[in-house]
């Protein structure tokens, strides 16, 4: 399924799923990005006069899933949101501790048809803009609901509410599931679930 964003007139973002508007939410405005630092990962969707990330009118994002494990790209992106909201410095380990490494159990429910499968465990839902990680969603799957552990995004697109966007395309994922899976029906945000 393919997620876009798009701008309607200046101060609204609508999301569209698979061509068809699902939710208008108004756009907060920052003039820049708060560490006002050039974004190498944002390079060739180019730079504002102040320096934040410019919107040139559609974001599409493309989903990777996968298991909770160290990813190089997924690192670096973490270091650079921790260090702009946190101002923190958050090292390797640090970072495997908390999203790697403490995972749930690894299981897969299929449904009584037998025409699909529910995975259940840790798991990066990473997005991308063309080839560019621009966010990833941690979230525990269980049997009846996900649990948002923490979504870590770009921050200069932080203007576009880009948490909360995050927040939706959690949320149509397990619509998504919920049609197969009727009992899959629970979202907690930030809610951490030890074992």
């Amino acid at each position: 399924r393919k997620v876009e964003i798009s701008q309607a007139k200046e101060r609204f973002l609508i999301f569209v799923l698979d061509g068809v508007p699902v939710k208008t939410m108004k756009k907060s405005f920052k003039n820049q990005s708060a560490t006002g630092n050039k974004s190498p990962t944002l390079a060739s969707k180019g730079k504002n006069k102040k320096g934040g990330c410019e919107f040139n009118g559609k974001l599409e994002f493309e989903p990777v899933i996968v298991k909770a494990q160290y990813e190089e790209e997924s690192f670096l992106l973490y270091q650079k949101y921790m260090q702009w909201v946190h101002k923190e410095k958050v090292n390797k380990r640090e970072y495997l501790n908390f999203l790697c490494q403490q995972t749930l159990e690894y299981t897969d429910i299929s449904d009584p048809k037998g025409s699909d499968t529910l995975h259940c465990g840790s798991w990066h839902m990473k997005y991308y803009i063309g080839n560019m990680l621009v966010a990833v969603s941690v979230v525990d799957v269980m049997p009846r609901g996900m649990s948002s552990v923490l979504f870590f995004y770009e921050p200069d697109l932080s203007k576009y509410s880009i948490g909360s966007v995050g927040m939706i395309l959690d949320i149509l994922k397990m619509k998504r599931d919920e049609i197969t899976f009727p009992d899959f029906s629970y979202y907690y945000n930030g809610l951490y679930i030890a074992n």
